[in-house]
């Protein structure tokens, strides 16, 4: 029969209790035989006051190691139950990077980048340069990404070609800053942790011909990492709830690979949209 932790620690505690009380009756007994033993009265009396000390002093330390033991008892479990916590968060990690799918960002960027270049391709011969970086980018997607971590310099190669085929497939109207500041050699980062936030500076930024994003990767200070974005917003910008739900997706996964090595900040009013991003990567 398989007796569980918690069975066990009861069974334990309850012996040890029982122990102590046997122990408590055997010194009472002790004490019983000398109170009968002496006929004089003060001796009566000071052995009953002996007694009546040992008594209350054997309970009281009965008491006080039965709040000990549950203390013990109660530090274990908080300890067993952390274990399983963090036990439960490795899970939800190892099931949420499974669940975190690349085919979905594929499925509805490549085909329109695709649709567009094989239309342009027949007409100019120069896109042997784009399809280069939609090489690139492609193999990043479904290589690359699948590791836990990538070089930041491969990363930020990854994102300065998405930039350009976001421009092709939006006729190049809008205008983008991308720049990085200091050495980025020594960084290791959780692949397309900034791909929802680009993308979406790219998605709702107004789109005639005045849209603009400015992009800048901070890695003045490693292992400290800063991510900075802001574009002039499109508040008639229609499907919200996609970008909603890839800010959710972005926030749980800095909460599972950064914990509380991250802070995201985000701005928006009327015509601007304003996110900053700090991760310490090490």
């Amino acid at each position: 029969m398989h007796i569980g932790k918690n069975n066990f620690s009861h069974i334990v505690q309850y012996s040890a209790y029982i122990n102590i009380i046997q122990k408590i009756v055997i010194i009472l007994e002790i004490f019983n035989n000398i109170y009968y033993a002496f006929p004089d009265k003060r001796q009566i009396y000071l052995a009953t006051f002996g007694y009546i000390l040992i008594r209350n002093f054997a309970i009281f330390i009965f008491f006080l190691w039965i709040e000990h033991y549950n203390r013990l008892i109660h530090l274990h479990h908080e300890k067993e139950k952390i274990y399983q916590q963090e036990i439960s968060l490795l899970i939800e990690k190892q099931e949420f990077e499974k669940k975190f799918s690349r085919k979905k960002l594929l499925s509805h960027y490549f085909f329109n980048i695709l649709e567009h270049l094989y239309t342009d391709f027949l007409i100019n011969s120069r896109n042997r340069k784009i399809l280069d970086e939609v090489k690139f980018v492609l193999y990043y997607f479904l290589v690359d990404a699948e590791k836990e971590k990538v070089e930041l310099e491969k990363e930020l190669a990854f994102y300065s070609y998405y930039i350009e085929l976001e421009k092709l497939r939006h006729q190049k109207k809008i205008s983008v800053s991308f720049n990085i500041l200091g050495k980025t050699e020594d960084y290791l980062i959780i692949p397309l942790l900034f791909e929802p936030l680009i993308g979406n500076a790219m998605k709702y930024t107004k789109q005639d011909g005045t849209g603009w994003v400015d992009i800048v990767f901070d890695a003045t200070h490693f292992p400290n990492l800063i991510f900075h974005c802001r574009n002039n917003y499109d508040h008639r910008s229609s499907n919200i709830i996609s970008s909603e739900n890839g800010l959710k997706i972005l926030k749980q996964r800095l909460e599972l690979c950064y914990k509380n090595n991250y802070v995201l900040k985000i701005e928006q009013s009327d015509d601007l949209y304003e996110v900053t991003l700090f991760v310490e990567t090490a």
